[in-house]
């Protein structure tokens, strides 16, 4: 393992990590190896025409784009084969609340100058460039608009469009390259950066005159961000400025807004080509193609870095703990450290009093330590000094430790002490502050609000079946409020940067699935204790699958959080496009959810389907039959029936999902989140389900209740779902049905509902 480098040139090869998997997660959330650049000299160097290139039987170059490096700076490098310096998709839908700006050039509630120009005056062409007279705009603070009372800047009712310009200033041009525009809008915008457009949505192609308008709607609520890393050389030493015009559906609507945001996330690299774990040699050579720095490395071991002391001779050796974008720290080890640890007795249910031994086989002498209440291992834990006796349910997560870094992957068990549950147990352990923003930050979305976990599930026999990593989330709308001991609902999310890809483990036996990549465990917020049913969600979906119906299929388990027992939930399969690979086959799939959000897929098909049905008279032969060719008539009309059967008055307005196969698949229908229905939300019982869809519902009018509405005046269909309504009713919702399906899934968790009231001490 040797390096050679220009002993002129301050730029270097620091440090990589040829087998990454829990050291530091890309932008897109993956454990893509890395190496990092470190500019040892002291002025800035900008990295233009600077090349990395990779030797042995595959050689392979890339050419590093131009950003720059501070003085004693560092700057990764994902060498993960993508190529790209834009970000990722994933780092754009990851929501503000966990993944901040790096540095902000424009805040969210900066102060703008902003005009309504008059419908019948014309709009300068210059309004958008820097040197622009802007003194008839007056000033106002972000957000503007009208009608949700909501604006801090209030704009007349009836506004179509409105002028926005915010001038900022550079002391430099910028380092960065991961410039982004975050925009929260009713209903569109066109974005300009010192004069040329950059962005927009829902807005003409053609230039905007005093008189133009959004294309579409859309709410606010949720800011979207837009990546301007093409558009970061607009940015100049000096004034600068943003300018947005924010359009309006139509000077009818009810409402307005804009509110926008401009920053630099952090600069996100990923070379051409990828490390080789079994080693090999990676150059970085100068403009003028001098190789300034060359680095051979041998076969790496997980999560140890190979990279330069702090010397001036700068040797190179293996460290335990990685430092990426920092010094390298912690002493230097001229081989790698092997270690793997052993539980015994095997996690599991246990009798009190049983005796727990941690032990380790490693290439060299390490100290096992460990802690109790899901915190990860450090060298200042509890050590193992011999046999712990455990006489309550509790955790483990215990590591090996070379003096004060550790070696390999943290390890955790679980035993579960005395009384053996009836149901399954997924037993959840991870550090107590990162469950803590999971569970109290209600606003966090996207893969950027993943906290790494560790899950282990135990059969109802007591033996450990899966052990594994994984991201877990908080779950669901309303049921995301309350306190740290309400109880809430999760999701699990598999992936290689965490463990296990999948779970092959077959949790949920109704859904015939093999492996899961997520699940969702649900508290039943509607219908839980005190007073609830919890089955209410489950039985909806047990039903309709017994109509033929495509369903999310759901199980029980006991959920313990470390070590802590938070009582009986609802195992579920998410309905994404895993799921419907799953259950209807291999391929693309357009899938919508409440709110018309895209889950897969686009919104094209299904936009297409509201306006055939808005526009077409469904009474007559001849497109009912191509509304047949569009929709799965049965599969509509069963999700239908069960749905008003039910009384399911948190519907359709509310949590419902649609599906179709590309390119011409027919839509198909899922319930989801009835906890309302069977007499179970705030409706007397005697409300009409009828009544109440004909209505439009507890607000709006979606489009399966215009499709139904509309169905129901075409003779054909309405015969069909009359005979639908009778043969159902004798069939999958017959008393019969319906009772033998209730008591399966009360008789299951009676147990441990009985005993989760004990344990949670509720009235």
């Amino acid at each position: 393992m040797i390096s050679v480098h220009a002993e002129t040139h301050p730029l270097r090869i620091n440090e990589l990590l040829a087998s990454n998997r829990g050291s530091a997660l890309d932008d897109s959330g993956a454990s893509s190896d890395w190496l990092e650049l470190h500019n040892t000299g002291d002025e800035v160097l900008r990295l233009a025409k600077f090349q990395l290139s990779s030797g042995g039987d595959k050689p392979s170059a890339w050419a590093l784009p131009n950003i720059a490096i501070e003085p004693g700076g560092y700057q990764l490098i994902w060498m993960s084969g993508q190529d790209r310096v834009a970000l990722s998709p994933e780092a754009l839908r990851t929501s503000t609340a966990t993944l901040p700006f790096e540095s902000t050039l424009v805040p969210a509630d900066a102060k703008w100058k902003y005009l309504v120009p008059s419908r019948r005056g014309g709009l300068a062409d210059d309004w958008t460039a820097v040197e622009f007279g802007d003194s008839k705009f007056a000033l106002g603070q972000a957000g503007f608009g009208y009608g949700d009372d909501d604006d801090a800047t209030e704009l007349p009712v009836g506004t179509g469009l409105v002028l926005l310009r915010h001038t900022f200033q550079l002391p430099e041009r910028p380092l960065s390259q991961s410039l982004v525009l975050e925009v929260d809008f009713d209903d569109g915008f066109v974005a300009y950066l010192n004069g040329t457009r950059v962005a927009a949505v829902n807005a003409p192609d053609e230039k905007l005159d005093a008189n133009s308008m959004a294309t579409e709607g859309r709410e606010a609520g949720t800011a979207d961000r837009f990546d301007l890393s093409a558009h970061v050389d607009l940015l100049r030493k000096g004034k600068n400025v943003l300018a947005i015009a924010g359009l309006n559906a139509g000077r009818g609507s009810s409402d307005m807004s804009l509110i926008a945001g401009l920053g630099f996330l952090p600069t996100t690299l990923h070379a051409s080509f990828r490390l080789a774990r079994e080693g090999g040699e990676i150059k970085l050579s100068a403009p003028d193609g001098q190789v300034v720095d060359s680095v051979r490395y041998g076969e790496q071991v997980t999560d140890q870095a190979y990279g330069r002391a702090q010397t001036e001779a700068g040797e190179l050796g293996f460290f335990l703990t990685p430092t990426p974008d920092e010094p390298n720290a912690g002493p230097q080890q001229a081989k790698p450290v092997e270690s793997k640890l052993k539980f015994s007795p095997k996690p599991g249910v246990h009798e009190a009093g049983v005796k727990v031994s941690i032990t380790a086989e490693a290439s060299g002498a390490v100290d096992i330590r460990y802690t109790r209440d899901g915190a990860e291992p450090t060298a200042e834990s509890q050590r193992v000094d011999g046999p712990i006796e455990l006489d309550k349910t509790g955790l483990f997560r215990a590591a090996a430790f070379v003096g004060g870094e550790r070696v390999g992957a943290i390890k955790s068990a679980t035993y579960l002490i005395g009384r053996q549950p009836t149901l399954p147990v997924i037993s959840i352990s991870m550090k107590p502050e990162d469950f803590y923003e999971v569970h109290m930050r209600s606003s966090a979305s996207g893969r950027g609000s993943e906290r790494t976990s560790h899950m282990e599930i135990f059969n109802t026999k007591g033996n450990r079946k899966v052990s594994t990593g994984f991201g877990l989330r908080l779950h669901g709308g309303a049921g995301r409020r309350g306190d740290f001991n309400t109880k809430k609902s999760y999701r699990a999310y598999f992936r290689d940067v965490y463990g296990s890809p999948k779970v092959k483990y077959n949790i949920i036996p109704t859904a015939d699935v093999k492996d899961f990549d997520k699940l969702v465990l649900r508290a039943n917020a509607n219908d839980r204790a005190p007073g609830g049913a919890y089955i209410r969600d489950q039985l909806m979906r047990d039903l309709h699958k017994d109509m033929g119906g495509l369903v999310s299929n759901g199980t029980w388990c006991m959920l313990y959080v470390n070590g802590k027992n938070y009582g009986v939930y609802n195992v579920v399969e998410r309905m994404d496009e895993e799921f419907m690979a799953s259950h209807t086959g291999k391929g693309e799939y357009d899938i919508i959810k409440t709110g018309n959000t895209i889950l897969s897929g686009t919104r094209d098909a299904w936009e297409d389907l509201r306006r055939f049905v808005e526009s077409t008279d469904l009474s007559k032969k001849e497109n009912y039959e191509t509304l047949k060719r569009r929709v799965d008539i049965d599969d509509f009309t069963a999700y239908m029936i069960v749905n008003l059967w039910g009384q399911n008055y948190d519907w359709p307005h509310n949590n419902w999902y649609a599906a179709r196969k590309l390119p011409d698949g027919k839509w198909r229908f899922m319930c989801w989140d009835s906890e309302w229905g069977i007499r179970g939300g705030p409706y007397k019982p005697d409300t009409s389900s009828y009544a109440f869809i004909d209505s439009g519902g507890a607000y709006g009018f979606g489009t399966q209740r215009k499709m139904f509405i509309a169905l129901l005046g075409n003779p054909e269909y309405r015969e069909f779902y009359q005979a639908e309504v009778r043969r159902h009713l004798n069939g999958a919702l017959s008393e019969e049905n319906v009772l033998r399906r209730a008591r399966q899934l009360r008789d299951f968790i009676a147990d441990e509902v009985t005993h989760e009231y004990r344990v949670r001490r509720y009235n």
